[in-house]
C-alpha cells in the first residue's frame, strides 16, 4: 500500500448472489477480498467484499484453512489492493471427501 490513507471500492456479494453475478459495491476498504467456503457437508458458498482496517489481519493473514481430513470445513481466500481488484474468479477448494462411520446413516453429497 502506498500510504495509510488509500481506500478502495470493491465488489461485494455473498452466497447465491455471487453465483448469479449480482455484484454490489462497497467502499472505504483497506483491501478487497474473494473467498470460497465449504462446510463439513461439502456445501460451498462464495463471498466478495471490503476489508476494513480492523478486520484486515483476520481476513488476509490466513488465506486457506482446512480440507486436509475428510468431512472437514474449508475456506480459501484472496485479498488485494486496488479499485475492484476482486473482480475475478473465486479461489479453488480441494475436492470434497466425506467419510461415514455408520452405513445406514450415510447420504451421498455432491459438491456444488
Amino acid at each position: 500500500m502506498n500510504n495509510q490513507t488509500d481506500r478502495f471500492q470493491c465488489y461485494s456479494c455473498a452466497g447465491d448472489s455471487c453465483k448469479q453475478q449480482e455484484l454490489a459495491v462497497c467502499s472505504d476498504a483497506l483491501m478487497c477480498y474473494s473467498y470460497s467456503v465449504s462446510d463439513s457437508f461439502g456445501y460451498q458458498t462464495f463471498h466478495k467484499g471490503c476489508v476494513a482496517e480492523d478486520k484486515a489481519q483476520f481476513f488476509c493473514n490466513t488465506l486457506h484453512h482446512g480440507g486436509k481430513e475428510p468431512s472437514t470445513a474449508e475456506y480459501s481466500g484472496e485479498c488485494c489492493q486496488g479499485n475492484y481488484c476482486n473482480n475475478g474468479t473465486f479461489p479453488t477448494l480441494a475436492p470434497f471427501m466425506m467419510t461415514c462411520k455408520f452405513k445406514k446413516l450415510c447420504v451421498t453429497v455432491t459438491k456444488m
